[in-house]
This record gives structure tokens, sequence and C-alpha cells, in this order.
């Protein structure tokens, strides 16, 4: 079976993201992410985006580990399933939050503040992925350390939670 070892190795190159080094400047990791993410200027959110009546379900995100024949799990951050807003596909969905993330971070004047927003933390490096699940779209919130990604879960609750 092939096939075993590439789906191995897609496994662990989607993990990897989460094994870098807590260290990272979270700063400099959004300027530099800003200038691929973001338009110049601010950036035109679709009506609704961070509405808490937008997110239908929260559940923590676990990277799950293998090492040889024992399992591990660790929380990373949060998994959200969200009404998508009208017209915006689940890549530019993606960019708008991610472009969020790193505009906040940076304190960028005109960007939405956002009580308990599960889409960034100041002071750490966040990465949002957004795909599609059974017709829902799925919202992947991750942090680079384990602080940040309790905080991150515990924002996505509490988001959700303001219905």
């Amino acid at each position: 079976m092939r096939l075993l070892p590439n789906i191995a190795l897609l496994l662990l190159a989607t993990g990897c993201w989460n094994m870098l080094p807590a260290s990272r400047d979270p700063l400099r990791d959004a300027e530099h992410r800003e200038g691929e993410l973001c338009p110049k200027g601010a950036p035109k959110y679709p009506d609704g985006l961070f509405s808490p009546q937008s997110v239908t379900s929260v559940a923590a995100l676990y990277f799950v580990r293998s090492d040889h024949g024992s399992q591990g799990s660790h929380l990373i951050g949060a998994t959200l399933g969200l009404l998508p807003p009208a017209n915006t596909s689940s890549q530019e969905l993606e960019r708008l939050l991610n472009c969020h993330a790193v505009r906040t971070e940076l304190n960028r004047e005109g960007e939405p503040v956002i009580p308990n927003d599960p889409f960034s933390l100041p002071g750490h490096v966040v990465h949002v992925a957004v795909d599609f699940d059974q017709g829902a779209t799925r919202v992947k919130v991750d942090a680079a350390d384990h602080d940040g990604a309790l905080e991150l879960f515990r924002r996505a609750t509490a988001f959700a939670a303001a219905k």
C-alpha cells in the first residue's frame, strides 16, 4: 500500500505548524503576514462575519501524535462551525480571518474590536484555516503554544455563548 506513507506524510506536514517553537515573535510574524493577507488600507469584512449568531458550534481542536506505538493528543485551539457570509469562498474567508488576526496583533486603526475574539489573541501567533465538512463551514483557529490554545478555546466558547 503506497497510499499509507503518503497519508502519514500529509498528516505530519499539516501538524508541523503546531510544532513550531512558541518563542516566535508575534509582532514580527504579523508584520510579515500582513502584506500577504491584507489589502492596502482597512479590509472590507462581510456583514455578520464577527457576529456570535454566525457560530453554529464550538469544539476543542487537538493535534494527535503517534510516537513508537503510543498516541498523545494536545490541545492546539478551537474549531468553530460558522454560517459563512454570502458570496464568500472558503479561501476568501480564510484570508479575511487571518488578516483580522494579524491586524489585531498590530493594533491597526479601524480593525473591529470583538469581545472574546476567537480569531485573534494578542501576544500569540494565531493561524486560521477554513474548510467545508459535510456541507458545514469549519474554522480552525490554533496557536503555536499551549497557553494560547487554551485561551483561544475559552474565547471561542465565550464568543459563541454571547448569542
